[in-house]
């Protein structure tokens, strides 16, 4: 794997050709904003155009087309509600709409949807900042999906029938058919199935 010379968290994403994207992180230094692009079979580590902003603790999605979307976390003192994305056919950096509040901590998945028209869902689940504590929501993002009741290109909470009473860090993934995953650091677990809700 590859050795960096200053220790510290980093974010990493798997890309569906089996490589990982690296990206900002916390270091003794403080917060980073470098990007990564790692082989794992050659041991090849490139860097690519900075974030737009230093940062930790986001949502870190890879999304059709090779579109890295990278959400919330924090900066020095302050968490973000700042969206970006990365396309990786054109090495270059774009912003989405912003979170409705600043939010680290929170854990993200895009939903693929099957319908043919490459269309897909992107989630924020849960998340964290000083003055509301952690989050006990589902945002979601509709990119290109007809005949599903979220409106595009803005972020809206979605119902869930869960008790998400979240108090701690999320971590997601999604389990087939639409459904996802969501574990939490103290042992509670859910599962989201947007049709169902």
């Amino acid at each position: 794997f590859p050795h960096f010379s200053d220790a510290g968290a980093r974010k990493c994403q798997r890309a569906s050709d089996g490589t990982l994207f690296i990206a900002g992180g916390f270091v003794s230094r403080g917060h980073l904003n470098s990007f990564y692009h790692y082989e794992p079979i050659s041991g090849h580590l490139t860097e690519l155009p900075p974030m737009p902003h230093s940062a930790a603790g986001f949502a870190l999605m890879m999304a059709p087309q090779d579109l890295i979307i990278i959400a919330g976390g924090r900066s020095g003192q302050k968490y973000l509600k700042t969206v970006t994305t990365y396309d990786r056919k054109s090495a270059s950096w774009a912003s989405w709409p912003d979170l409705p509040e600043e939010r680290g901590r929170a854990d993200g998945d895009v939903v693929v949807m099957d319908d043919g028209g490459g269309g897909y869902l992107v989630y924020i689940f849960g998340g964290f900042n000083e003055d509301k504590g952690y989050f006990g929501d589902i945002l979601v993002m509709n990119r290109g999906v007809v005949g599903v009741e979220f409106q595009s290109e803005r972020w809206e909470r979605v119902r869930f029938a869960g008790n998400f009473a979240v108090n701690g860090h999320l971590s997601t993934a999604v389990v087939g058919d639409g459904r996802v995953l969501i574990l939490e650091s103290s042992g509670k677990s859910w599962v989201y199935d947007w049709e169902k809700q």
